[in-house]
């Protein structure tokens, strides 16, 4: 954290273009909220933000238009510096695999959003539901595949309907989608502990994966043996 502070503070004359959409549920509630930090931080650290809302990527505007979102869609925020996205769903409304790959997918995609980095920290001022822990003794960051794996939609349907239906999904993960996760895990922190998990035996890929980490681990790094998602859960 102290790394960012310290890099906006010498971002004084920057300008950031922020796409907001509250999209569904939570989303409503949380959004205008997040957007008062961020117009606390930009007064903290001295930076500049344009925020322009959408209506879209919900299931509201479904209802209205029998889309998630307009045909023009990405270029109304593709030249947005960063989207703010709240939530997306409302199964009463509309299915969730019409809502989500519909909207949040498609940012995904479309926009190369290959890693989804989520920071689990315990804040000052706020009680933790674990004993005896406080600000500090909990600090690490998730990172996980965003777009390949189980977002590759590479499968199909056969024979819909009858006693021979048959469903395939397959996962698909390439030398550069596994490269480039772990690359980012090892530069997030200065002497990193890193670990992996998953929730698939996949020999080939965990190969591969071990022979990145083997090469990143070369520096301060230290790489720990992967998991099966299932190992760290309990």
């Amino acid at each position: 954290m102290i790394e960012l502070e310290h890099t906006l503070e010498n971002r004084t004359n920057r300008v950031y273009k922020i796409a907001s959409i509250a999209g569904d549920g939570i989303g409503k509630e949380v959004v205008p909220e997040g957007i008062r930090v961020l117009e606390a931080a930009s007064k903290k650290f001295g930076f500049e933000l344009r925020i322009d809302s959408f209506d879209f990527a919900s299931c509201d505007y479904y209802v209205k238009h029998g889309r998630m979102m307009p045909e023009d869609w990405k270029s109304l925020i593709g030249g947005h510096d960063a989207i703010f996205f709240g939530a997306v769903g409302w199964p009463e409304l509309v299915p969730d695999h019409i809502s989500l790959w519909g909207s949040l997918i498609q940012f995904r995609r479309e926009f190369d959003q290959y890693v989804s980095l989520r920071p689990v920290r315990l804040m000052p001022g706020v009680t933790s539901p674990l004993a005896g822990r406080g600000p500090g003794d909990i600090d690490f960051y998730v990172i996980r595949e965003n777009t390949e794996g189980e977002y590759s939609s590479i499968g199909g349907r056969i024979f819909p309907g009858t006693e021979r239906e048959t469903v395939l999904q397959e996962t698909v993960m390439t030398r550069i989608g596994v490269d480039r996760d772990p690359e980012i895990c090892l530069r997030s922190r200065s002497n990193p502990t890193t670990e992996t998990a998953d929730l698939r035996d996949e020999v080939k890929w965990h190969l591969h994966l071990d022979a990145v980490l083997g090469r990143a681990g070369g520096g301060n790094g230290k790489v720990l043996p992967g998991y099966h998602l299932g190992q760290i859960s309990h």
